[in-house]
């Protein structure tokens, strides 16, 4: 919307204007009003607005002095002067050198139209032009930062000769110390790249860093990655300042830093920084873990994983008795157990970890899914895939044992209120063409199994409940002689009247004709 002031030292004239047509249909907003070209001059300044809409004679300063003063500073604002007849070659003076139009009063709405449409016009071709100019400007600065952002992503990778590296590195002024120490460190558990930026900042300070190398935010990983020379920070990353830094910003972040390397080799340290947070699901709250701490727990842990995978089936099996047995002790102790187990495996990294628990309740999720096919996979166990922390895998994982526990041990309840609800569904719609395969898709469950559940609790099957209902309806209709046979049969839900004779006098051993001779009230 274009933004508009009116300037009229008349009242009546000036509310007057901002009813004499709909400015909305012009694109146009009123945004405010003045008495004289004093405040008429003091509110542009305020509001800024496209269009200014003023009288020529006003006390204090006439609309022609203001004009030329909202020029002087904002020179794309459109002027409409209006004026009276005895001021036409003033108006047109103005229109030499500081109006878009002018309009002599009084006027009529045909006549203000076209003045209006002509400077909504110019106004809307200067902000396309400048709305291209300021998107060539972005494109051109954006296009700048991915070359840049490319590159880096590049260097860090080890995809960069070292002869091209020292000409990028001069293009995007870059300065390295070829016989310095550089470390990258991988921060991630953000959700917003202002958060990201004002991390490095707050992190830089704590770890006495004057100045980063760089630093760049892989969105698609959610992580920011930050090099900085080595020999330049007083005291470098530590727990510390890592844990400073998250206790300000109230978050769980985890950090991993890799060794001091040549500016050369600066995809080794990133490398190394990948997969000491790769044991990130070992940090609490927060986590600080560099490369060479973890190196030896690796290879200690590689030596007994082979022993590791074959405990993943022993708790797969246990799990699946005790789940059987709806032994909820036993499921409690099994769960403590295996994380007790788990947290022993420090050289494991995260992949591993959520590999070896997602196979485990994987077999717990066939198991129960091949007793009740209707068991579906609840947001618990999709979570559990997406969590960090070894303390909050087992929660999640508690709350799946219990949803599975809960579901198997209530199932014979739950078919039971099914085959009440099917019932329900029988005596309120009864006069409806329904069927059992209908009925199941109603209640989430297969025909064959409906079926099944339905006879095991009523002794009958359900096309057999169904018609002695009916016909007992039937019963009570025939007793009016109002009701025809015909129309009955319709009312109980039978749509072939032949049929429901048929059905009616195996029921019965009468036709419904005579039964209503009989009975008829």
């Amino acid at each position: 919307m274009l933004r508009m002031l009116i300037v009229e030292d008349e009242k009546w004239e000036r509310e007057g204007l901002i009813d004499f047509i709909d400015w909305n249909d012009f694109g146009i907003e009123i945004a405010g009003t003045a008495r004289d070209g004093i405040e008429g001059y003091d509110e542009a300044l305020r509001l800024k607005p496209d269009i200014i809409l003023t009288d020529i004679k006003m006390p204090g300063m006439d609309g022609l002095e203001m004009s030329k003063k909202i020029k002087e500073v904002m020179p794309d604002t459109k002027i409409i002067i209006l004026t009276g007849y005895d001021d036409f070659k003033y108006a047109q003076e103005a229109i030499r050198f500081s109006a878009s139009a002018y309009i002599l009063k009084p006027f009529e709405e045909n006549e203000l139209i076209p003045v209006i449409r002509k400077v909504v016009d110019l106004c809307n071709k200067e902000l396309e032009k400048k709305g291209w100019e300021r998107k060539v400007l972005n494109r051109l600065s954006e296009s700048r930062k991915a070359e840049k952002l490319s590159f880096l992503f590049d260097w860090i990778s080890g995809a960069v000769k070292e002869k091209e590296l020292h000409r990028k590195l001069k293009e995007f002024d870059i300065h390295v110390n070829p016989d310095g120490r550089y470390a990258v460190a991988l921060v991630k558990g953000f959700s917003g790249p202002a958060e990201k930026t004002g991390i490095s900042e707050l992190l830089a300070e704590k770890a006495g860093i004057d100045d980063y190398l760089f630093t760049v935010e892989n969105a698609k990983e959610n992580e920011v990655i930050i090099c900085w020379e080595a020999g330049k920070a007083a005291c470098g990353m530590h727990d510390g300042c890592f844990s400073d830094t998250c206790e300000e910003y109230g978050r769980n972040m985890v950090i991993g830093i890799g060794e001091q390397v040549s500016p050369y080799n600066l995809h080794i340290s990133y490398n190394q920084a990948k997969e000491a947070v790769k044991h990130q699901i070992f940090w609490n709250d927060f986590s600080l873990f560099r490369y060479g701490d973890i190196h030896k727990l690796q290879e200690n842990f590689m030596e007994k994983a082979n022993e590791f995978l074959v405990h993943g089936d022993y708790f797969s099996k246990q799990f699946i008795l005790a789940v059987s047995s709806a032994n909820e002790t036993r499921v409690s102790e099994l769960l403590k157990e295996l994380f007790d187990y788990i947290n022993g495996a420090r050289g494991a990294g995260t992949d591993f970890i959520i590999s070896f628990i997602k196979n485990i309740v994987n077999d717990i999720y066939v198991f129960i899914y091949t007793l009740h096919s209707n068991f579906t996979r609840s947001y618990l166990y999709e979570k559990t895939w997406s969590e960090c922390t070894l303390n909050d895998l087992k929660n999640t994982m508690d709350k799946f044992l219990i949803n599975v526990l809960t579901v198997h041990r209530n199932r014979l309840s739950y078919d039971e209120q099914t085959v009440r609800k099917v019932i329900e569904i029988i005596e309120s719609r009864y006069m409806e063409p329904l069927s059992i395969k209908t009925i199941a898709n109603e209640v989430f469950l297969s025909p064959n199994y409906l079926g099944s559940i339905f006879r095991h609790y009523t002794g009958k099957r359900f096309n057999e409940y169904l018609n002695e209902y009916r016909m007992e309806k039937a019963k009570e209709l025939l007793k009016s002689p109002k009701n025809r046979v015909a129309s009955v049969a319709a009312m109980v839900g039978f749509q072939n009247t032949s049929y429901f004779c048929l059905v009616f006098k195996n029921t019965y051993g009468i036709a419904p004709g005579e039964y209503q001779r009989n009975h008829a009230v």
